[in-house]
């Protein structure tokens, strides 16, 4: 088993302590609504020409999706129209979201997956154990900013005796893939990416139209058994939604002893990183991009809404599996 020397532990994770995770929002939104609302004889009044105008579309539903042709993880389309889900999510918002916000994420984690050279993680089994994988390392990080010059050696030392406990070969390869980048870039870049695709993916296969959709199933019998009523449960995820300060998500989760529980993952961080052997049975979006066109600031309103358009046959399966 590798082992990793203290003064790589100390010049890595200093550096990636100054490169918080972040994410850049997305603004092509509001140009893409302005271009909607003006006819091409007022944009020809602008002084753009005819021939940069015939490549702008005047209506942003006219957008598709990108296809996948730059790496192993494709953009999967909608199991429903972009518009089935009004008048809890309008059409404009699900385009932009799932074509734009989604296949972003999706494009950087296969430029990341490209630097890292692996090419095994092709799905999404494999993408989840790298995630777990990196979330531990982070977690190493963190212990790492704690320590005093004298007692890093130290550190290192131990380190390597709970890898080498651990036993865990694909983490140590890993982790000596993923040291060798100095600032942590990379780290970052597949978290980030590897952890929104994820989510999206979760996110929107959990969803259908109003009509459709239907408390009833192996999970709500299962969140009635825990919480008292379906309301009450409610309350409760509404009440960690409303509380998340920032971008995230809200999932409900089933952990290995079959407990049901409520968990805010900030930015898109996401139950796979607790490397706890929990089960994602259905989450919440609150990034704005999400919400932003149809509710505004209104994210009470936004989680209202959703309740009426959660696929609880598809939690029913999560939760069974």
């Amino acid at each position: 088993m590798t082992a990793f020397a203290p003064s790589t532990f100390r010049g890595l994770m200093l550096k990636s302590a100054t490169r918080p995770v972040c994410e850049t929002k997305d603004r092509s939104r509001h140009v893409e609504m302005s271009l909607g609302q003006l006819s091409r004889r007022d944009l020809l009044r602008t002084g753009l020409s005819a021939a940069i105008l015939s490549k702008i579309p005047l209506n942003p539903l006219d957008v598709a999706p990108a296809k996948a042709d730059d790496g192993p993880f494709d953009l999967p389309p909608l199991p429903y129209a972009y518009d089935a889900l009004e008048p809890a999510i309008d059409e404009l918002t699900m385009r932009t979201h799932h074509d734009k916000h989604f296949n972003t994420y999706r494009t950087k984690l296969n430029a990341g997956l490209a630097k890292l050279g692996d090419s095994s993680i092709a799905d999404d089994a494999s993408l989840a154990m790298l995630l777990g994988q990196i979330s531990k390392m982070s977690t190493i990080d963190e212990l790492t900013l704690k320590m005093d010059n004298r007692y890093f050696e130290a550190y290192a030392e131990k380190v390597n005796a709970i890898l080498e406990k651990l036993g865990d070969s694909s983490l140590t390869k890993r982790f000596g893939q993923l040291t060798d980048m100095s600032d942590a870039s990379l780290r970052m870049t597949l978290r980030n990416n590897g952890g929104g695709y994820l989510n999206h993916k979760l996110f929107f296969e959990a969803m259908c139209s109003p009509s459709k959709s239907s408390e009833s199933g192996a999970a709500v019998d299962a969140i009635k058994a825990q919480y008292g009523t379906l309301d009450a449960f409610k309350e409760q995820f509404t009440a960690a939604c409303l509380g998340l300060f920032g971008s995230g998500f809200i999932y409900l989760v089933k952990t290995p002893g079959g407990k049901l529980e409520i968990r805010t993952y900030k930015n898109q961080d996401n139950p796979v990183m607790d490397n706890d052997g929990c089960v994602a049975l259905v989450g919440l979006d609150m990034w704005e991009h999400g919400y932003y066109l149809n509710y505004k600031n209104d994210k009470a309103s936004y989680i209202k809404n959703w309740w009426s358009i959660v696929d609880w046959g598809v939690v029913a399966k999560r939760y069974s599996a």
